[in-house]
């Protein structure tokens, strides 16, 4: 036995604590989660020479609690990738707001951004799905179309 000391004696060791919060950071209650299923961009804001070049992430992340994840690459060389991958993010009120934004990551150039939409959790509806066509802030041209859950925590 790993916690023995001699015969007959032995020491408790007490579990893990939890990870503490980031400094600065309070430890939040999630009350539900935005499942997303983004299904493609559409007529994206990229120059013709970076084209060949190109094959967005969609990042999705809760600015108000921190949470963030993202989607695989789309279709490479297209202004309209298809994507169809999951995304999920935890929120802490019916007030937050979801951003997507839509980035390039380059490996041997910066990342490129191709825009943002926002999703506030306020205008959806418990439990129902939902298909949202949302138009790409930031720059001159894009849309993002995603399918959406919310799902409340009982």
């Amino acid at each position: 036995d790993d916690n023995s000391m001699g015969e007959g004696v032995h020491v408790a060791v007490p579990p893990a604590p939890a990870p503490a919060p980031p400094c600065g950071v309070s430890q939040l209650e999630y009350t539900g989660i935005l499942l997303i299923i983004v299904r493609r961009l559409e007529d994206l804001d990229v120059r013709e020479e970076l084209l060949d070049f190109i094959a967005p992430k969609v990042f999705v992340s809760c600015p108000q609690n921190g949470q963030k994840c993202h989607t695989r690459s789309g279709q490479p060389a297209t202004r309209s990738p298809e994507i169809d991958d999951k995304a999920g993010v935890r929120v802490s009120s019916r007030e937050d707001t979801v951003l997507s934004e839509v980035i390039d990551e380059g490996t041997w150039r910066p990342d490129i951004f191709l825009g943002r939409a926002e999703i506030r959790v306020a205008d959806l509806v418990v439990d129902q799905t939902v298909d949202m066509e949302l138009t790409l802030e930031g720059v001159s041209s894009g849309k993002l179309s995603v399918n959406i859950q919310y799902l409340e925590y009982s």
